[in-house]
C-alpha cells in the first residue's frame, strides 16, 4: 500500500477576499495547481486509497459526516433508524466508506463500515 501526503490549504473566497482554510486535506500537486498556500504543519499521510483522482481525501476528515463515521466504528450494533443522519449516511455510502442497506425491522437501515471505510478512521480519525 503506497501512502501520500496531504496537507489543508489557505485560500481566497472569491468573493470577500478575506483568508480561508480548506480543511478537505489534498495533496501539494492539487494545491500547487490552485495556487493556495499549504499549510505544512499538519500534513497527513495516509493511504492513496483514501485520494481521489484530484488529489483531495474523499470526504472531509474534519465534517460531520466523518465523525458520524467514527461513532459508527466505536459503536458495536449495526443497524440505525433509517431517518437518523441521512444526508451523513448518504455521503458515506457514496463516497464507499460504508455500505447501506434496509435492516431486518421496520424502519431501520443496516450498515457497516468497508475496508475504505476503516482505512479512513485508521488514518484519520484516531
Amino acid at each position: 500500500m503506497a501512502r501520500k501526503e496531504v496537507f489543508p490549504f489557505e485560500d481566497r473566497d472569491a468573493l470577500s477576499g478575506a483568508t480561508i482554510v480548506d480543511t478537505r486535506l489534498s495533496t501539494r500537486v492539487y494545491i500547487n495547481r490552485r495556487h493556495c498556500k499549504i499549510i505544512e504543519s499538519r500534513m497527513r499521510t495516509v493511504d492513496e486509497s483514501l485520494v481521489d483522482s484530484e488529489g483531495r481525501l474523499i470526504l472531509d476528515s474534519n465534517g460531520p459526516s466523518a465523525i458520524l463515521l467514527k461513532e459508527l466504528s466505536i459503536v458495536k450494533h449495526k443497524e440505525a433508524p433509517r431517518h437518523l443522519n441521512l444526508r451523513e449516511m448518504a455521503e458515506l455510502a457514496n463516497a464507499n466508506l460504508i455500505t447501506r442497506n434496509v435492516g431486518d425491522r421496520p424502519g431501520m437501515a443496516a450498515y457497516d463500515i468497508t475496508e475504505l471505510g476503516r482505512l479512513f478512521v485508521r488514518d484519520l480519525l484516531s
